[in-house]
């Protein structure tokens, strides 16, 4: 499956670390008709890594973020919730424990609720996210997403003039 192909709807964002449970919701997913993208597994080999995952944020509507300790420390995690809210794509935050977010994450995620996978209601959230998934993604006058950053390119055309 080419990581630029348009049948992919959902972006899964995880650790590493976090793989069994990234490879559970994606199984979940798919077995209901939700096409996914998920990293190591869509990105063709001989390919850059990096393009491949921008590639990927662009080929999908939304993101689902493992949000653990794990992705909450993440440099590239934080990259591809950071491409993500660029481009307007709706959030959802599956949390699979208690952590905080750093101060890089509770940017892109303080406007978005949550669902809670720890403590055992993994099933009730997969659950929960299906329904998310199944209503139409709500966007603000303007098309992005609330909690986005501003278009960075506008501001860089307004520091090059």
């Amino acid at each position: 499956m080419s990581s630029s192909t348009p049948e992919h709807r959902v972006f899964i964002s995880h650790s590493s670390n976090d793989k069994a449970i990234a490879d559970r919701v994606c199984a979940e997913l798919e077995s209901r008709g939700i096409p996914c993208w998920m990293a190591p597994r869509d990105i063709p080999a001989g390919t850059s890594w990096a393009g491949a995952i921008i590639d990927g944020i662009n080929a999908c509507s939304t993101m689902v973020l493992l949000f653990s300790r794990h992705s909450n420390s993440s440099d590239q995690v934080i990259r591809e919730v950071d491409r993500a809210a660029e481009r307007g794509m709706r959030l959802i935050t599956l949390r699979t424990d208690a952590t905080s977010p750093t101060r890089e994450m509770e940017y892109f995620l303080c406007t978005v609720q949550w669902l809670d996978m720890s403590g055992g209601q993994a099933r009730q959230a997969i659950e929960e996210l299906l329904a998310a998934l199944d209503r139409p993604v709500e966007r603000p006058a303007g098309g992005k997403q609330r909690g986005a950053p501003p278009d960075r390119r506008r501001h860089l055309k307004w520091l090059l003039i």
